[in-house]
């Protein structure tokens, strides 16, 4: 049979995921990155027959990251991160409890203003606040690194290990999770699966070799 281009096609169950500050990953189940663009008609003056499609947004797709549960608490301290930091800190949700914890005035507004930069900017850690050991609540001192938002890697590999295409997710945030499958007695053989979706500010797919290096090229015109 005639092969339908120079390059095996990439089988289904090659890949591997790296995400920023995870050590274990193993996955049952990637999704991958991908986007829908919205429009909207626009009737231009002489032409009502045909209106023109303008570009409203860009919608990307959520990535869903799938793996049997573990004793590895990593998903789940990254999925209840931003919860922690609403419930249990004054400052940030603007509560009464900002003088106790922060030792309010500018001091609770700075720790409000360095949580809210930690949720929505990658790249910026929380430096000047670090986690009281009785409380649980941020306190002025010490460098805390309460990031949030996180890139990650999704590399799928050819039959010999070796990496062809590698889409990267940039400012990945959990927007839903699931620690554990249903529990049904029916269902002895089966193994309990956690999963984290992702939201993300964009993505891009990178390419290898010297195909690769010809398609990212050709990207460029």
């Amino acid at each position: 049979m005639a092969r339908s281009a120079l390059r095996d096609p990439l089988d289904k169950y090659r890949w591997t995921v790296s995400i920023e500050g995870f050590s274990k990953l193993g996955f049952h189940e990637t999704s991958v990155p991908g986007y829908t663009i919205t429009t909207k008609k626009y009737k231009e003056g002489g032409a009502h027959l045909t209106p023109r499609q303008i570009i409203d947004s860009v919608d990307f797709k959520p990535v869903t990251l799938s793996r049997g549960v573990t004793n590895d608490t990593s998903f789940n301290k990254w999925a209840t991160g931003f919860i922690d930091l609403v419930t249990n800190n004054g400052a940030f949700n603007g509560s009464t409890s900002e003088a106790t914890s922060f030792g309010g005035g500018a001091v609770g507004a700075a720790a409000a203003k360095a949580i809210e930069g930690a949720l929505n900017n990658g790249a910026v850690p929380v430096k000047g606040f670090t986690r009281s050991q009785s409380s649980g609540a941020l306190v002025t001192g010490g460098d805390s690194n309460l990031r949030y938002r996180k890139n990650v890697k999704i590399e799928h590999v050819n039959r010999t290990g070796q990496v062809e295409v590698v889409y990267m997710l940039y400012g990945a945030f959990p927007i839903e999770y699931n620690p554990a499958s249903d529990f049904g007695a029916m269902s002895d053989d089966a193994v309990s699966i956690e999963s984290i979706t992702l939201g993300y500010e964009t993505f891009e797919v990178l390419y290898s070799g010297l195909a690769g290096a010809a398609a990212n090229l050709a990207t460029n015109f």
